[in-house]
């Protein structure tokens, strides 16, 4: 009886860990308006999140997730009823929310545009529900670290596949899947470049997504 149950343990061990192994690839479908500059830096990007998300640390990292508003500590993300397996495997099936793409792979529409912030808004980029496309901001982005990026559009590219938050800040807006997880992905990608050009000294902006302040939606 105790083998038997081992053995079940170990098959199911076994289906579980096959189910988030598949690779994840990234196929840009268009991207409009970029200069030279924004295209290294972008597929740099690019470059980055797929190491990234194909990792199992990654994979790990959001199966553990965990956060704390004030002194509690709560299990997996804010503003979502999706569970942490939930919102992975989500991840891996990657449904984005507009016809074109494919099952698997991380499809992106993708178009820069400039303006300046000032004291009423200061956006690093946006898209809705109703628009393929996520837009990035030149202005802010043009001095961002290709791992900085990486973070910025994996937050817009989780809304393709359903992932949102509240459009106020707010305590628990930082939590939610594409901020928590677009901080995730822009500091695993700056340890990345760093451990590939030790050499190179990361900037203290490199070590982070983006600031609340400067909102993505």
């Amino acid at each position: 009886m105790k083998a038997l149950v081992i053995a079940i343990l170990f098959i199911a061990s076994f289906i579980s860990a096959h189910a988030y192994a598949q690779e994840l690839t990234i196929n840009v479908l268009n991207f409009s308006r970029a200069t030279n500059s924004d295209k290294v830096r972008v597929y740099e990007a690019l470059r980055l999140i797929s190491k990234v998300v194909n990792s199992e640390e990654f994979r790990n990292n959001i199966l553990d997730m965990t956060y704390k508003v004030g002194k509690k500590t709560y299990s997996g993300f804010a503003q979502t009823r999706k569970t942490t397996d939930e919102v992975l495997r989500s991840i891996l099936e990657a449904e984005e929310n507009f016809k074109g793409g494919q099952l698997g792979v991380i499809d992106l529409y993708m178009k820069m545009y400039y303006e300046r912030c000032n004291i009423f808004k200061c956006v690093v980029g946006y898209t809705s529900q109703s628009d393929k496309y996520f837009h990035m901001n030149r202005y802010l982005q043009r001095n961002y670290s290709p791992a900085k990026t990486a973070g910025n559009i994996v937050h817009e590219w989780l809304h393709k596949i359903g992932h949102g938050h509240t459009k106020r800040s707010n305590s628990f807006r930082p939590h939610s899947v594409p901020y928590k997880i677009g901080n995730l992905i822009a500091k695993m990608a700056a340890k990345i470049a760093a451990e590939e050009n030790p050499n190179q000294k990361m900037s203290p902006e490199s070590r982070f997504a983006f600031d609340e302040e400067q909102c993505t939606h």
